[in-house]
């Protein structure tokens, strides 16, 4: 993926945090994921700065969940990541 700093800072620190997330975390609530949310949004909006289509960056935010080693009993938590970044992609400017 080619990215700025700024594109790679937002991908590091989402990359990280999903990472560290419990698996117990990966059904959790909205207000226990609203911190993870905040990084999807910062990658979703560098992203979307530099030109990408949504398409890739839900491609990217998909893989960076595989970077992290997620694995398939965290698919509800990528399916909510999916929406997260649709939304704020498409969101009112």
């Amino acid at each position: 993926m080619d990215t700025t700093s700024t594109d790679h800072d937002a991908v590091a620190v989402l990359r990280d945090a999903l990472a560290h997330l419990p698996a117990s975390a990966h059904g959790a609530d909205e207000k226990t994921l609203a911190p993870l949310h905040e990084k999807v949004c910062a990658v979703v909006d560098a992203m979307k700065d530099k030109g990408m289509l949504p398409e890739h960056v839900l491609l990217a935010v998909k893989g960076i969940a595989y970077e992290a080693h997620l694995g398939t009993a965290s698919g509800a938590l990528v399916e909510r990541m999916v929406v997260w970044c649709l939304d704020q992609y498409f969101r009112a400017s």
